[in-house]
């Protein structure tokens, strides 16, 4: 411990001639030469003058020889009490000399006062008392109170321990104070030294900076929540009186502008607003139900009168009825209650307001119903004429290839028949599904996933998957740029419609080219998709046709002239537009413009440009 704290050191052991003293140091000297400690007995100003970094000091015949650095550590005996009082002194203010006590002796009681360093101890007595005592290896008071308080405890339960004297484990045990004298560092000690004596503030002191600052951030806290609670309590009392001042002034306007009036039953009849008599221009005070009954719209008077302040119920009235007060006939409503007053008649008030527009929106939402309920049932219808239609063409297309399997004939016409019998069912069976599809979309059923897509990536795989349906002898070019960038569609409804656009360049294309690609349009910040061919155009005057359903260029082409309406459809549902730009004999140019979500980095081309056989 000695070493590990101060180096290698000269340990001096305080000891007597007696018989316990004696048998001390030979247990002592033992334990040193088993650990490799060197231990001396005899001269000690002769020892003290060769213990140095060289050796054979002697030879060195040096004049002052005494405190020079040592090479090796050390346990020197003292023998007390035959040794002089200046020995000792002399021998005690060695820089590298420490005192290890190993009793408690009258010659060793004081031993510690005569050496400058700190002291070391193999027993108890005294720790703690003495800043000059800085530690040992020992089992302090402490340990030994605890030791006791449980034997007590077990003794009070009526309970005996199994060992009436049982040794007491030792520790290595150091003094805060101590440590503070000579100024060595708490910090980095072994993990099995035991540091005691810690002030309260000393071995608390970062909680208890944490608990200041959380108390100063509390009561920090407290002040900023009641400082912002009283200014909330203002501003809610402001904004409050605020409400009530446009609540009050929206009400006026409401009753002078608006088509609202307050009304309440008297004596002499209804009393209603003035801005009421000013609609139907009556000048006096009161107004008769039966001067009222002349505003109501003859097929509606019957139930006026046999209902307005007619119940007896004591609960919130409300009637409509259709009323001219302002030059035609709209529906108004009647609110009214009976406020009930001990010892009097029951007082009516009420509104009298015009829900001429609330009946509008009732005609249109039950129009719009209507229409829902018809495209619903117009649905209904088409799935299940498409499942009655897929059924028996499913089973000619089925028979006719069992036919066409086990017929052994080479008899190239009926080949030929049955060819044809596939190709037409399966023209008839995508008829069938392009108008669902565009039923789909028209009544809003069409699902679509939207997903931020790299475009560049989309168009890659669009290119790889139509590259071997491009017929032989045309060429399928990519015109992709170095930027990405990123819109959000529904893959799969994009593939279609752009799909439709290269099988219809791959249709009416007989030589030349067939390019895919996209651009950024910075102006409008979108993307633009395109599919470009050399194929036969379209006239100017039917480049507005051609997204008409069931409109055919060549009607002899194969299809039912439904892809573009569909691929518009869809492109509308993506918040995007189709473009158009043709020249006959030329070819043509089918645009998709979408808006852009963001810009990628540069990327290399993956696909490039090249023909298609």
């Amino acid at each position: 411990m000695i070493e590990n704290m101060m180096g290698k050191s000269r340990i001096v052991v305080m000891s007597g001639s007696g018989m316990i003293d004696k048998q001390m140091w030979e247990n002592l000297d033992t334990q040193c030469k088993e650990a490799g400690i060197e231990t001396y007995e005899g001269d000690v100003f002769e020892h003290i003058l060769a213990h140095r970094v060289v050796r054979n000091a002697y030879l060195e015949e040096k004049d002052e020889l005494i405190n020079e650095e040592i090479d090796t550590t050390v346990v020197m005996r003292l023998m007390s009490e035959a040794m002089p009082l200046r020995t000792i002194q002399q021998t005690a203010r060695g820089s590298e000399t420490y005192l290890m006590l190993t009793s408690r002796t009258y010659n060793s009681m004081d031993a510690q006062e005569f050496f400058v360093n700190p002291s070391f101890a193999v027993i108890n007595e005294g720790f703690g008392s003495n800043t000059k005592m800085l530690g040992g290896y020992f089992c302090p008071l402490e340990s030994q109170m605890k030791h006791l308080a449980e034997g007590i405890a077990l003794r009070l339960q009526g309970k005996m321990p199994a060992q009436q004297i049982t040794p007491l484990p030792k520790e290595y045990v150091l003094n805060w104070h101590a440590l503070q004298r000579y100024g060595i560092s708490a910090t980095g000690l072994p993990e099995e030294y035991t540091v005691m004596y810690i002030p309260f503030f000393v071995r608390y002191r970062s909680l208890l900076i944490s608990g200041f600052l959380l108390a100063s951030f509390l009561i920090v806290a407290v002040i900023a929540f009641l400082i912002y609670s009283i200014c909330h309590e203002r501003g809610r009392k402001r904004e409050a009186l605020r409400a009530l001042r446009y609540e009050h002034e929206t009400l006026e306007l409401a009753i002078e502008g608006g088509m609202t009036y307050a009304w309440r039953r008297e004596k002499g009849g209804l009393s209603f607003d003035p801005h009421f008599y000013k609609l139907i221009h009556y000048t006096d005070k009161f107004i008769t139900r039966e001067q009222i009954l002349q505003y109501i719209h003859p097929q509606d008077r019957e139930r006026f009168c046999a209902r307005f302040l007619q119940s007896n119920q004591y609960t919130n009235q409300r009637e409509q009825y259709r009323c001219n007060f302002s030059g035609k006939y709209q529906w108004w409503e009647f609110r009214y209650n009976y406020v009930l007053s001990d010892g009097h008649a029951a007082v009516v008030t009420g509104l009298l307001q015009n829900i001429q527009e609330v009946k509008d929106r009732e005609t249109e939402l039950i129009e719009a119903r209507n229409i829902a309920e018809q495209a619903e049932l117009k649905q209904s219808f088409l799935n299940n004429m498409s499942h009655e239609i897929r059924t028996p063409l499913n089973a000619i297309v089925g028979f006719s290839s069992i036919l066409a399997e086990t017929l052994q004939t080479d008899d190239e016409e009926i080949k030929e028949y049955i060819n044809i019998i596939h190709t037409n069912t399966d023209l008839l069976l995508n008829l069938i599904n392009d108008i669902l599809e565009l039923s789909r979309i028209d009544s809003g059923a069409a699902s679509f996933t939207r997903q931020d897509k790299n475009v560049r990536t989309l168009l890659e795989s669009y290119y790889r998957t139509f590259h071997v349906q491009v017929k032989p002898g045309l060429e399928f070019l990519c015109d992709f740029p170095d930027e990405n960038y990123t819109v959000s569609v529904d893959p799969m409804r994009l593939q279609q419609v752009v799909t439709n656009f290269l099988s219809n360049a791959n249709k009416f294309t007989e030589s030349g080219y067939i390019r895919l690609g996209y651009r950024y349009i910075a102006e409008e910040d979108k993307i633009s998709i395109f599919v470009e061919d050399t194929g036969k155009g379209i006239p100017k005057n039917e480049l507005e046709m051609i997204f008409s359903r069931f409109y055919k260029r060549d009607e002899f082409a194969q299809g039912a002239g439904l892809g573009l309406a569909i691929c518009q459809g869809i492109v509308l549902r993506l918040h995007g537009q189709i473009k158009v730009e043709s020249e006959v004999g030329k070819g043509s140019r089918f645009s998709v413009l979408l808006p852009a979500v963001a810009a990628d980095g540069i990327q290399n081309d993956s696909v490039r440009q090249k023909p298609a056989s």
